[in-house]
């Protein structure tokens, strides 16, 4: 009996692991099969759609007459500087944190120019105040529920703005729009003014601002005033000789985007966006999707919707106890997947590997597949999603989601409301009253969020900047 020789097996051993490797490599950096012209085609025209969509806004291009109207308004005051407590918590607590941040340093800005200038000789007379911007508290990726890891002795600084969002682009957009206020990026900047480095507490308790629900200011015309009051009892303006900082509590859903009028809150929100590289991997994501939807990828300069895919946001990470259940949450969002009439959902979620399964599965009974931020990056750009963190992968689901066809989420999520206020402000988007019969809490033309009205929901729908 002829028996095979050590040498031989290895031999045999190494070509099956080659094909093995190969086959992997092929499925994973080729995941569509297109014809050969569609692939020239599609090669070729990446780069172009990348830079296009970095270059327009969905929904508009972002242009801030209004925002210019309100700073303009304004009497500014020189050696004021603003503070921000860190913001913890997800992609859209962070970022209406710091909108809000923004928002109060303009009203903070309303205070007497002449009487500040006699005092403060040390300065020039130049109208401006200081906003330091806020950092970002960054969650354990092992364990999203803490949100706070700090155990250390001093302030919490958390990681810079660049951590998720663009400064280049926040700096520049307030330059040009609200140049009577600087902004820096930490604390760091400002090293060489000593009395800078104490900060007097402020928050809207302490300014007493009334609150609807404990937690929305009531009275925004009477909020300029009511900082002053506080101000200059802690720090009164003829003892001002050196600048004075005010360090502000977090305040992620308090201030109504509606008192500024539906046009400021449309275009304020546009200051804070994702920082480039993660738009870059979210463009390129967006245009093999499109492959895959066997679409011509040209990108929309006017921020239309870019494509027949539904967008579905599954919430069920182990950080928010007051979500729906996966037995809850599936079944609507693949009912409404269905109804749409789509054959292809993009599931934007950063929950368990077997939950993704079990949805890919229950959709593909309903004739629907279901791809991810996985399936739709491969090769070096896979790499580079593996890089980020679990907050910053959000921001590829958000990109993407701003271009579903439709788009359906939890009401208890501030991420969908974020994306359903802002696909909202889009051409045509026509707002619906939801059927009696239906679970649903919001509804237009675009986006639907599911789940009953709660305190929580409903002050995301009055605060979140979109």
């Amino acid at each position: 009996m002829n028996t095979m020789s050590p040498s031989r097996f290895s031999q045999l051993l190494k070509i099956l692991v080659l094909l093995v490797v190969t086959f992997w490599l092929l499925s994973s950096t080729a995941p569509f099969r297109l014809t050969d012209n569609e692939h020239i085609y599609y090669a070729n025209g990446v780069e172009s759609f990348v830079s296009t969509f970095l270059s327009h806004e969905p929904y508009n291009e972002f242009d801030v007459p209004i925002v210019s109207e309100l700073c303009a308004s304004k009497n500014w005051t020189s050696g004021l500087v603003l503070s921000c407590e860190p913001a913890p918590g997800g992609l859209e607590h962070v970022r209406n944190a710091h909108l809000n941040c923004i928002r109060f340093a303009i009203e903070m800005g309303g205070w007497c120019l002449v009487c500040m200038s006699r005092t403060l000789d040390m300065l020039t007379l130049q109208s401006t105040a200081e906003l330091v911007v806020p950092g970002i508290i960054k969650r354990d990726d092992s364990n999203i529920r803490l949100t706070r890891p700090y155990t250390g002795v001093g302030p919490v600084r958390g990681q810079p703005f660049d951590y998720l969002f663009d400064f280049e682009h926040l700096r520049l957009s307030l330059s040009r729009f609200c140049p009577q206020m600087r902004v820096h990026r930490t604390m760091d900047d400002l090293y060489n003014v000593p009395s800078l480095l104490n900060a007097i507490a402020i928050s809207l308790p302490i300014i007493r601002v009334p609150l609807i629900n404990g937690s929305v200011v009531n009275d925004t015309k009477g909020l300029s005033r009511r900082i002053r009051a506080y101000t200059d009892l802690v720090s009164p303006p003829e003892n001002r000789t050196r600048p004075v900082r005010f360090h502000l509590a977090t305040t992620q859903f308090a201030f109504p985007t509606a008192s500024d009028g539906a046009e400021f809150a449309r275009q304020f929100g546009r200051v804070v966006r994702a920082r480039e590289d993660a738009r870059s991997l979210a463009a390129v994501a967006l245009y093999n999707l499109q492959k895959y939807l066997k679409l011509l990828p040209v990108p929309q300069p006017t921020g239309h919707i870019s494509g027949p895919f539904v967008g579905l946001h599954l919430r069920t990470e182990e950080d928010q106890s007051y979500m729906p259940p996966f037995k809850i949450q599936a079944p609507q969002l693949l009912s409404y997947a269905k109804d749409s009439g789509m054959k292809v959902a993009f599931l934007a979620t950063g929950t368990k590997v077997d939950e993704v399964e079990l949805f890919s599965d229950m959709a593909s009974e309903l004739s629907v597949t279901v791809l991810t931020k996985w399936d739709v990056l491969y090769g070096g750009d896979l790499r580079k999603l593996r890089q980020l963190t679990w907050d910053q992968r959000a921001l590829i689901d958000y990109e993407i989601m701003l271009h579903a066809g439709l788009m359906a989420g939890m009401a208890g999520s501030s991420f969908v409301w974020s994306l359903a206020l802002r696909r909202g402000t889009a051409p045509g988007a026509a707002n619906m009253a939801p059927a009696t019969n239906s679970t649903a809490q919001w509804q237009d033309s675009l986006s639907t969020l599911f789940g009953t009205e709660t305190r929580q929901s409903c002050g995301f729908e009055r605060t979140i900047w979109p």
